[in-house]
């Protein structure tokens, strides 16, 4: 029998590289955003990164979606 999924949660995860630190390091900064909808499209999901992301200082290297699955038969 093949094992199925099913989408039990997302998350929007932005990354942003807020600076350098003393040290001469990129301070980086992750902004989790749990419960987003499990029906929103790729590209409603990035716009709503790109808006969300202009609120924080910093460049945005990297929008992401988490999911978490249930594995079943």
């Amino acid at each position: 029998m093949p094992v199925k999924k099913s989408l039990m949660t997302r998350s929007l995860v932005l990354l942003k590289n807020e600076g350098i630190d003393e040290n001469g390091k990129s301070v980086l900064k992750r902004y989790t955003y749990p419960h987003i909808n499990e029906d929103a499209t790729n590209d409603s999901l990035f716009a709503a990164g790109n808006a969300l992301a202009s609120l924080y200082k910093g460049t945005t290297p990297a929008i992401n979606t988490l999911d978490n699955s249930l594995l079943y038969q």
